[in-house]
């Protein structure tokens, strides 16, 4: 019998944690295996005479307790969880994905895609992927063969969500999304608000469709406040593209002209339109069930922001960390004066900050953001050696200098890349090059509107 201090007040369990402790009692006893999957919601709800926030709140309860629950019950299965697949709020066709979960049906599901086993997998596959307790990852299409998919992560607050980035505003992304959504029995209204890393399109503009369709809040960091005003000047004819002009200064006169007459996106104006809320520096968000910190990471943009989640022991790191791939340095409408020096200074605000899960808005979940960032500085540290050692060996400008290295990890030479690729890579090689005059390397000298460099 527990003993009672005199004058305290005996604390009553709440009606959820009684209902989790009962269907926590049937996981221990291995009476729910996993793979088992409960009556529906409602027949639930009428066994247990309690109402839907009740029976929502006790399998939350279960989820939060996963890591304490595999300790304790080590006969059972590896980790044991309860998720509640509620009823979506429209009819849809469910993805074809391992997880897939019955509409209306309580699921005890295998193991959560984890970051060791993820890097083996086709990441874009679609589905609805359980990275964290109570966090998803959406795969959604994109209209370019390079990238293929952006991540869209879910956090789920029982009843409702707030998503990390957004995707791409094209044909292909609303059924995705809802089908996303459906996975995890949530509908387009349940979405409360939409952090987003960074302004680029494939992260931005389908958060400002839903605000449109739906009045969900967007959040973005303040520095990309420059960038979006230059968006709208570019495309309403009002302001210079900016990508345009460095590429002539850096010698690449041919490729900018390729590019300053390639068509605009559709709708660009209108998703150039600014967030609901700027995140002015690091500061905590508060959603319903945690608080995320949002870190500025400036250097893939001048406004790039991070979430770092603890109670998910995970990083949602947009594109300043990406598990496969190098994010693009210097594209952007309104760049840094140097956004590799930025970046560099970014990734050293990581490694300051706990070891977490890397979730990447392309690629597939890591485990480690310190490896990550790590393998990162030793990237282009070596950029900075190449492209030093091809001025020293004749190259002068930018382009010249781009010409000398190779791209991607299939290691292949500029004039292989397609014109978008092209520029990616000519600004990216200015932006080691200004590193290095920074560093007192080289020198640089403009010369009939082009910068040279010398070592």
């Amino acid at each position: 019998m527990a003993y009672q201090q005199p004058g305290s007040q005996l604390r009553v369990p709440k009606a959820a944690e009684l209902l989790a402790a009962r269907i926590r009692g049937q996981i221990i006893r291995s009476e729910l295996k996993e793979g088992d999957a409960l009556p529906a919601e409602s027949e639930l709800m009428e066994r247990f005479g309690v109402s839907r926030p009740t029976l929502r709140e006790a399998i939350r309860v279960l989820e939060m307790e996963s890591q304490t629950l595999a300790v304790l019950a080590q006969t059972v299965a590896d980790i044991i969880e309860l998720q509640l697949a509620r009823m979506p709020t429209r009819s849809s066709t469910f993805p074809t994905d391992a997880r897939q979960k019955k509409p209306g049906a309580i699921v005890v599901p295998g193991k959560q895609e984890g970051a060791p086993t993820m890097t083996s997998g086709d990441w874009t596959a679609a589905g609805t992927y359980r990275v964290a307790p109570s966090v998803y990852r959406i795969p959604l299409p994109l209209p370019t063969d390079g990238l293929r998919a952006v991540n869209v992560y879910a956090i789920d607050h029982g009843d409702s969500l707030t998503l990390i980035d957004a995707g791409w505003a094209v044909a292909e992304t609303t059924p995705a999304l809802e089908r996303g959504l459906a996975g995890i029995g949530y509908g387009f209204t349940d979405i409360g608000r939409i952090l987003v890393t960074h302004v680029h399109r494939d992260h931005y503009s389908y958060a400002v469709e839903l605000r449109r369709r739906w009045g969900t809040h967007i959040t973005l960091g303040i520095d990309e406040a420059d960038t979006l005003q230059a968006i709208r000047g570019m495309a309403d004819g009002t302001g210079p593209n900016a990508s345009v002009t460095r590429l002539r200064a850096a010698g690449a006169r041919g490729l900018a002209d390729v590019i300053a007459r390639s068509p605009r996106p559709a709708r660009t104006l209108e998703f150039s339109d600014p967030p609901d809320e700027w995140l002015d520096g690091r500061q905590q968000v508060a959603l319903k069930d945690r608080s995320l910190d949002g870190i500025p990471t400036p250097g893939h943009t001048r406004g790039h922001v991070v979430f770092l989640d603890q109670t998910a022991s995970s990083m949602f790191t947009g594109d300043h960390l990406l598990s496969q791939i190098t994010p693009s340095i210097g594209f952007e409408a309104a760049p840094a004066p140097s956004p590799l020096a930025s970046f560099l200074r970014s990734l050293a605000v990581i490694k300051e900050l706990p070891d977490l899960q890397l979730l990447p808005a392309h690629g597939p979940v890591t485990a480690s953001t310190h490896e990550r960032a790590d393998a990162l500085i030793a990237h282009h540290e070596a950029r900075l050696a190449a492209s030093a050692a091809a001025v020293a060996a004749g190259a002068h400008t930018g382009l010249e200098v781009a010409g000398r290295l190779r791209w991607t990890r299939r290691e292949r030479r500029l004039a292989d890349l397609d014109p978008f690729n092209q520029m990616l890579a000519v600004l990216e090689t200015v932006a080691h090059l200004t590193v290095l005059v920074a560093q007192g390397e080289l020198r640089q000298t403009r010369i009939d509107g082009v910068d040279h460099y010398q070592a």
